[in-house]
């Protein structure tokens, strides 16, 4: 309980402006006779008995003369502070916390009680109106328990003692006993519940286990799976051009074989050449038989002499060979325009060798990525056709 350690009242009754400190232990108000010493206890009384049945209410001449309000104000030793002030126009209480200039609790309206908040601030004083207050005894009031009944007397005394309290104090704690009591065994039921429910959980830290390594194993997958796409896509790679370099194969064995005919053709081209030079031979031959003849001829008509059918048939036969020399000359601008393509024929057959050793060099690589490959493919326990 605290102790109040400061009394300062202004205008109530005599009392214009008075400070009272009081120490720890006993206090003692002295003085002669209307000096003030009532209107303290007065004071005091109102401030903790303010609206108790049976204490009565503010006695508007306790504001002196002259004043419109008066204050009371009391300060305790763990620094709080009440302050009331009460008069004609004015009806307000402030409560204070230790140091604080701003009231934690203020009404400016006080109604005919105190709010809890101010009760619990005084500690709830006691005022009981038959037996009076216990805090506060009136110097007009009768002897302590003299004037009591004889059914009060055990009735102040358990209020003296706060045995009422203690009654009230069991029946309160057997209630909440009950209470908490059936809460409590709620809660051991819940508890055996969750320790059954807990149960199928037992192994739960092996299956996390066994989660972080599928997890695991989901990420080796993931990278043997990526593997595995690159392979497939390096293998179809070269089967792809494995099938252009039989394609390729292929073309160049038709190249040969043209080359081949292309060759048979030089050769038939040369000896053409040979034919052609005998027939040029010959050809310059007939020219100068032709020549003869003509000049018979004209001898013959000169002379009117008659050609035999021998001559006649030699003539004819050397009219076919001119046309074969004719013919012979067409076939040598022919073979001359077929060897201009056969050099290209060749530049193209070197190009194409040259470009062949290129792709078969290059998939001389891709087979031996593939062969890595698969080693890892294999080493992985991995199908290089469906990647499982």
């Amino acid at each position: 309980m605290k102790k109040i350690s400061q009394i300062h009242i202004k205008n109530f009754q005599n009392h214009e402006d008075t400070i009272i400190e009081l120490s720890d232990g006993l206090n003692i108000l002295t003085g002669t006779s209307d000096s003030g010493k009532t209107a303290i206890y007065r004071a005091l009384e109102y401030i903790y008995l303010m609206g108790a049945e049976g204490y009565g209410s503010w006695d508007t001449t306790w504001v002196q003369h002259g004043a419109s309000y008066a204050t009371i104000s009391l300060t305790f030793d763990d620094g709080t502070k009440l302050l009331r002030i009460k008069g004609d126009s004015k009806n307000e209480i402030y409560l204070f916390k230790d140091g604080d200039d701003e009231p934690f609790y203020s009404k400016t309206k006080v109604g005919i009680k105190y709010d809890q908040e101010v009760l619990e601030f005084l500690n709830n004083p006691f005022f009981d109106k038959e037996i009076g207050s216990l805090p506060f005894t009136n110097q007009t009031d009768s002897i302590f328990l003299v004037g009591a009944s004889e059914s009060k007397i055990p009735e102040f005394i358990a209020k003296m003692s706060n045995f009422t309290e203690f009654e009230q104090a069991v029946n309160y704690l057997e209630k909440e006993n009950n209470f908490y009591t059936k809460q409590i065994r709620l809660g051991e039921e819940k508890i055996q519940k969750y320790k059954t429910d807990l149960e199928k959980y037992a192994d739960l830290d092996s299956k996390i286990e066994s989660m972080e390594n599928i997890e695991i194993y989901k990420t080796e997958i993931t990278s043997i799976k990526n593997t595995i796409a690159l392979a497939q896509s390096i293998l179809d790679d070269g089967v792809q051009k494995a099938s252009t370099k039989k394609l390729l194969k292929k073309l160049n064995e038709k190249d040969t074989n043209f080359i081949n005919i292309i060759q048979n053709h030089i050769q038939i081209n040369e000896n053409l050449n040979n034919n052609i030079q005998t027939l040029e031979e010959i050809d310059k031959s007939i020219t100068n038989h032709l020549s003869n003849i003509e000049k018979l001829k004209i001898i013959n008509k000169k002379f009117d002499f008659l050609v035999s059918e021998k001559t006649a048939k030699k003539l004819k036969e050397l009219s076919s060979i001119v046309e074969l020399i004719q013919t012979a000359n067409d076939l040598e601008g022919s073979i001359s325009t077929k060897s201009t393509e056969l050099d290209d024929l060749k530049k193209l057959q070197s190009d194409g060798e040259t470009k062949l050793n290129d792709i078969e060099n290059e998939i001389q690589s891709l087979e031996k990525e593939i062969a890595e490959y698969e080693s890892v493919l294999v080493s992985n326990n991995v199908c290089r056709y469906c990647g499982r």
